[in-house]
């Protein structure tokens, strides 16, 4: 049986942001849950898997991370850096 990994607990939230992908387009989401390692995303579609992106923010905040998994509507991120794209929301 794999191995459980664990994370921290994810806080649902409610936040529009826009991922800016490699080949330079930028697709719309919704982030709706998010800790210090990474969020959950809806969106339209699927996104690439293991792909680059950078996070950005309707409070104009940015972060990289990278594509984990993808489903048709949502995405799961893993942040690259240690800030979180929302403030207060770690």
């Amino acid at each position: 049986m794999p191995e459980r990994i664990e994370r921290d607990h994810r806080s649902p939230i409610s936040y529009p942001g826009v991922i800016a992908l490699q080949d330079g387009s930028r697709l719309a989401v919704m982030i709706i849950d998010i800790n210090s390692e990474g969020c959950k995303v809806a969106c339209e579609g699927s996104l690439p898997i293991g792909q680059r992106v950078r996070l950005e923010t309707a409070g104009g905040n940015c972060t990289l991370a990278q594509i984990r998994w993808s489903l048709p509507g949502s995405a799961g991120l893993q942040f690259e850096e240690s800030d979180n794209p929302i403030p207060g929301h770690s």
